[in-house]
Parts: structure tokens; sequence; C-alpha cells
């Protein structure tokens, strides 16, 4: 049979680590255009808290989708939500400069 690693390890800066393994892709449909601020906000995308080594990502948090698998293995690493604001800039989620 095949067996499936999710996440190994992440480094605090959230680059994502894998072992030799195959990977599963989980169903996750980032979207990143808006039509205004309210679309777009600070998600985790890789389904870890800001507790366990959160990956933040400014994304359409309405339209994006993103399925976490049950076994997910996060880091013990502090990830806190970004302090610049997650803003729609010419229709794109964008960090604030």
């Amino acid at each position: 049979g095949n067996y499936y690693w999710i996440l190994d390890a992440a480094d605090p800066f959230g680059t994502k680590i894998y072992g030799p393994f195959k990977f599963t892709r989980v169903k996750t449909n980032i979207i990143r255009t808006c039509s205004s601020n309210a679309d777009c906000d600070w998600v985790s995308t890789n389904c870890c808290p800001e507790t366990a080594g959160a990956h933040w990502e400014c994304i359409n948090k309405k339209l994006s989708e993103i399925e976490c698998p049950k076994d997910i293995q996060c880091p013990e690493v502090l990830s806190g939500r970004p302090r610049k604001r997650c803003v729609c800039e010419n229709g794109l989620c964008t960090a604030e400069r």
C-alpha cells in the first residue's frame, strides 16, 4: 500500500520542510482576487494554529478553500498573526506596505 506523510516540520519562517516521502495534497484552493478589504484576511494556510507554526497568507477568506488533514503535525514554534494589515489592492489581497 501507499503511505502518505503530511507536514513533517517547518522552520520558524514558515518554510515547509518535507521528508523523503510521497506528499498528499489536501484540497486547497487559495484565491487572492478581491473587490474590497472585507474580502481579505490573514489565514493560516497550513492548518496550524498561531501557537504551533501557522503559515500565514493574505488571501480572500470568503472564496478560498483549505481542507485540513485529520492527522496534521504542527511544529512547536510560535507563529503570530502578521502585524501588517491584509488589504485589497488593485484587485488582489496584499499585505499593506
